[in-house]
């Protein structure tokens, strides 16, 4: 989707792209958002100066509702200011105008190609969560659901109260993503309890193996544990599904 207040480039983007992708122009961040509620866009690129809701404004909109969005921020008035801002609120690149059009086909595919590899990435972790059984797994869900249900109530409340529309917007926001993982822990907990195979064998285990564990490069990333207990505490054998902790790591 490209989004300008000016037709003359939306059309010069759309005219530098379609051969490649298929293209959406909105004129306004407004429309933007209206259309992101409707239709997945893996790109936007998006003018930073409009009349109405800002380029800013309409980036940190856009990535309320799908915060994998790849953003391409366009701009007539580069600084360093309005560049960290954009960053900071979500932008995947920051170009100026009169952008380059082979430079900007080449940033739209890679984050095309981004948006598709971690979709694949989250739907095969979603998979391979699914694929536990574990009672302490459940215990989790059910643990952080506790809580999540006191900040949805909470969230709803000051959504209705709140004089403030920067405060209604956010909480409406907190509701909106809690209700969200609500949702997916409900799902963990319904197929948890659909009567499928468990495994019969827990395995013993203890904090420091966890600890080795994470050392290792098993996991890619920087990953740290952070245990409160004492050295006693940590050499205890632990019987439980380690397999689940790994996973959720």
């Amino acid at each position: 989707m490209v989004v300008d207040d000016e037709p003359l480039v939306r059309d010069t983007i759309e005219l530098g792209l379609e051969s490649d992708f298929e293209i959406i122009k909105a004129a306004s961040g407004s429309e933007a958002v209206e259309l992101v509620k409707e239709t997945e866009f893996p790109v936007v690129i998006l003018d930073l100066r409009m009349e109405g809701l800002d380029g800013i404004a309409t980036l940190k909109q856009l990535k309320k509702i799908n915060p994998n969005q790849k953003i391409i921020i366009l701009t007539a008035h580069q600084s360093v200011k309005t560049a960290i801002e954009a960053v900071n609120s979500g932008a995947f690149n920051y170009l100026t105008k009169p952008c380059d059009l082979v430079r900007l086909r080449g940033i739209v595919a890679r984050a095309a190609r981004l948006y598709i590899e971690e979709g694949a990435r989250i739907d095969e972790f979603r998979e391979r969560l699914m694929t536990l059984h574990d009672d302490a797994l459940s215990v989790l869900c059910h643990e952080f659901n506790t809580p999540l249900n006191a900040i949805i109530g909470f969230a709803a409340m000051l959504s209705e109260e709140s004089n403030s529309p920067e405060h209604r917007e956010l909480a409406e926001y907190i509701e909106r993503s809690g209700k969200q993982l609500h949702g997916i822990f409900g799902e963990i907990m319904d197929y948890i309890g659909s009567g499928l195979p468990k495994e019969g064998k827990r395995s013993v285990w203890s904090v420091r193996e966890l600890e080795e564990w994470i050392a290792s490069d098993a996991i890619k990333g920087k990953v740290a544990l952070f245990f409160g207990g004492n050295e006693e505490q940590a050499a205890r054998q632990i019987e439980g599904p380690f397999r689940a902790l790994r996973t959720i790591l």
